[in-house]
């Protein structure tokens, strides 16, 4: 059954910390991403034509430069099949500022709901694309590796318990998020929220 936009169907428990934890992860997303937008994202212009100017002289792969920015960005065909990277270059453009927008609105969400954040339909793709993002990006940095299906060692495992860790939080609550709205839909209703203020820090 279809959900109205403004139904609640998850809660994101921030408390204990975590709110301000997954903050901070998306700000760093934000960063990450910040040197493959396009000049008219990133700064003003004084008109449309300066913008598309600015933008027309951006070449984007020139800026995938780290593993995390290979890993969410993958060139999508052989270069042989895309000798001067324009439709890479595209793709990149086009994710990116998709990227920063969605992330840009989970920290909105974040910020104006504090610890217990309500997350509703109309939010929840900005929401599992952000944690996906977050989760592919530091799962190459554990596993120094931009391959998506990279296994992390034990010695990585042992060596980066946190990263370890944070990656079984966000993996847990793509999961969870997924399972709410998947119960939602059936019932056909969102969840009941009534009191969500009240909730204590315990």
């Amino acid at each position: 059954m279809s959900l109205n936009p403004n139904d609640v169907i998850w809660v994101f428990d921030g408390r204990r910390g975590l709110s301000q934890m997954l903050g901070e992860l998306v700000d760093g997303l934000c960063e990450t991403i910040a040197p493959v937008l396009p000049p008219s994202v990133t700064a003003e212009h004084a008109d449309a034509f300066e913008a598309l100017a600015a933008d027309d002289g951006f070449d984007a792969t020139k800026h995938i430069d780290n593993i995390r920015l290979s890993r969410l960005f993958p060139r999508p065909v052989t270069p042989e099949h895309d000798a001067d990277s324009h439709g890479w270059d595209s793709m990149i453009r086009n994710r990116a500022t998709t990227m920063f927008e969605q992330a840009k609105q989970v920290r909105a969400s974040i910020d104006a709901a504090g610890a217990i954040v309500p997350v509703r339909q109309r939010e929840v793709h900005a929401w599992l694309q952000t944690l996906g993002a977050l989760r592919s990006s530091w799962h190459a940095v554990l596993t120094r590796s931009d391959a998506p299906n990279a296994e992390p060692t034990r010695d990585q495992l042992l060596g980066q318990r946190p990263v370890a860790a944070m990656l079984d939080w966000l993996a847990y609550m793509i999961e969870d998020l997924l399972d709410t709205r998947e119960a939602c839909e059936m019932a056909g209703t969102g969840l009941d929220v009534e009191g969500i203020e009240e909730w204590t820090d315990d």
